[in-house]
């Protein structure tokens, strides 16, 4: 059983009365709401008497540190939740969500500004192994920069992450190559996306990481600043990623001869789907001669 909650007055009385009886309640969207601190009370009371809840959307609700603070301290009794998404969440500072939060398996906190008290924790409980259920991680456009991404390198290892999405946070090549350092460790990744960080001064670090993810399925780096010489490190590590499905290199200045050398790696992967080179600096004789061996072997190349 699922639901949708639209208006600020709804807030009360589903916390209150409502949400206790819907004991079948599996996924609950309040996103796009006001919810002030009297409100919060009697929701998050009510989410905990949901026993079946397992995801829960709290898109762009969350604006105060005082409602967020309430949440925080409910949500640790929702032990059936297992899927949040807090996406758009202002300033995101809490020391105890982080704690609250190590039952679940997916956390999408994209598009929320994550602070150093916040990312302290995170980092804490991943390290202290809290987060051995989690499998999917949405960091995306958190204004990390290199140094918020430093602040989570000790943890992610700890964490069985298979989709990790780190685009838009312009961590540059410094932040790079700081991942750089635990990424190899994080074997079961099959997804992840580094789009729109800048990441040319750490292409050659992150080409030594793509090495040990095998399981690799989905890559996406479009929006880097990778030129020949730092798609040619890339290169290197495709040759080794058996299992790719998708890959997206757009966005980047490679040119005729970063297509051919991308097009050589792949020619005969079985495993391809689909590979996008839109914005590269290619020719139209590049793209159209890209288009047929992508024919040839099967997979599509979106130009």
């Amino acid at each position: 059983m699922s639901s949708a909650l639209d208006g600020q007055d709804a807030f009360g009385e589903l916390g209150g009365k409502i949400l206790p009886a819907w004991t079948k309640l599996g996924t609950l969207d309040v996103s796009d709401n006001h919810l002030t601190n009297q409100a919060a009370q009697s929701f998050a009371r009510g989410l905990t008497m949901s026993p079946k809840l397992h995801t829960l959307n709290l898109c762009r609700i969350l604006r105060d540190r005082h409602v967020i603070k309430i949440m925080a301290d409910n949500m640790a009794l929702c032990t059936s939740l297992t899927k949040i998404n807090l996406s758009g969440t202002y300033a995101l500072s809490c020391p105890t969500l982080p704690w609250a939060m190590t039952r679940l398996h997916s956390i999408d906190l994209s598009q929320t500004a994550l602070l150093p008290p916040f990312l302290r924790e995170l980092d804490n409980a991943m390290v202290q192994l809290q987060y051995s259920n989690l499998t999917e991680l949405n960091l995306s456009e958190c204004h990390l920069f290199a140094q918020g991404v430093s602040r989570l390198c000790n943890g992610l290892p700890y964490v069985p992450l298979k989709s990790l999405n780190l685009a838009g946070n312009s961590i540059w090549g410094p932040g790079m190559r700081s991942l750089a350092t635990v990424l190899f460790r994080i074997t079961n990744l099959t997804s992840l996306n580094l789009s729109e960080n800048n990441i040319a001064g750490g292409s050659l670090e992150l080409s030594f990481c793509l090495y040990s993810l095998s399981n690799l399925a989905s890559l996406k780096l479009q929006s880097n600043d990778l030129h020949l010489q730092e798609i040619n490190h890339l290169c290197n590590a495709l040759t080794k990623m058996s299992q790719l499905q998708i890959l997206d290199l757009s966005f980047n200045g490679f040119g005729d001869d970063g297509v051919r050398n991308v097009l050589r790696c792949l020619q005969g992967r079985k495993t391809l789907h689909s590979l996008s080179i839109r914005h590269t600096g290619s020719s139209d004789a590049c793209k159209c001669a890209a288009r047929e061996t992508g024919a040839v072997n099967g997979f599509t190349v979106i130009v």
